[in-house]
């Protein structure tokens, strides 16, 4: 099968996050003094994962996130630290872990040359571009979107918009009811696939029959629950493809929940 374009997370797909956030944590408190065990990095994931959830409900935002989730880790093991001196601090750090997976740089070596390569990624700029320019695989990939940049958080809509726009793929606003339509279908459709949970889609047409009366797939992008479960990913793409007719390079399927940096 002939893949033209193939689209990678970054974090805990083909770089090593939970090490990244471990590491440079525990350089930060060990550097004032304080615990750097397990309890404290698992207490401040915690933190961290509810502070993004909050910015993904739109409840709270982006810079307040990155100093207020220091602020409470503070609160919790007792002293009174800087937390903007901390968040500064863990973000320049984490900006130099560039731990890969295993296998990620074989994969991405095997893959060059044969389609064209891209990151789409949830995160801070600063962070996402340091660490993924600090790696091997920087040469290899073609752009990296990233969601802060971009002004919308990775899995919206907005965000696989404007990245199936730099591949010169639109949706027309003329044609808005028929595409929500399919989208609507295919929603349902997936959501009945055991494993799926909460399911979002965005259907993109090809650009030469935005005006013609019968509208052509060119891709799907599916994002759901189970969206990093190899069998469930397996069947999305088989279901799209078998509606479609179109290639399983067509179909990108990724986790509902983004990655946090």
């Amino acid at each position: 099968m002939s893949y033209s374009v193939a689209l990678f997370d970054a974090d805990n797909t083909l770089l090593d996050f939970t090490r990244a956030e471990h590491d440079a944590l525990c350089a930060c408190l060990i550097s004032r003094g304080l615990p750097a065990d397990g309890e404290t990095v698992t207490l401040y994931s915690s933190i961290n994962d509810g502070h993004w959830s909050r910015l993904e409900r739109g409840e709270t935002a982006r810079e307040g996130l990155k100093t207020e989730r220091f602020g409470d880790l503070f609160v919790a093991i007792g002293p009174n630290g800087d937390p903007v001196a901390m968040a500064r601090d863990y973000e320049s750090t984490l900006g130099r872990q560039a731990h890969l997976l295993d296998g990620a740089l074989e994969l991405i070596q095997e893959l060059y040359g044969k389609c064209r390569l891209y990151i789409v990624t949830h995160g801070i700029t600063a962070v996402q571009k340091n660490r993924f320019a600090a790696t091997p695989l920087a040469p290899y990939f073609d752009q990296c979107f990233i969601s802060e940049e971009m002004g919308c958080a990775k899995p919206e809509k907005k965000f696989f918009d404007f990245v199936f726009e730099n591949f010169g793929i639109k949706d027309k606003k003329e044609a808005k009811k028929e595409e929500s339509t399919d989208e609507e279908r295919l929603v349902t459709l997936i959501s009945s696939v055991e494993g799926v949970g909460e399911c979002e889609v965005t259907v993109v047409y090809k650009e030469s029959q935005a005006q013609s009366d019968t509208r052509e797939v060119f891709a799907v992008a599916v994002v759901c629950d189970g969206g990093d479960n190899v069998n469930v990913r397996a069947r999305i793409v088989e279901l799209v493809t078998t509606i479609y007719g179109i290639g399983a390079n067509r179909v990108s399927v990724m986790k509902l929940s983004p990655s946090k940096s």
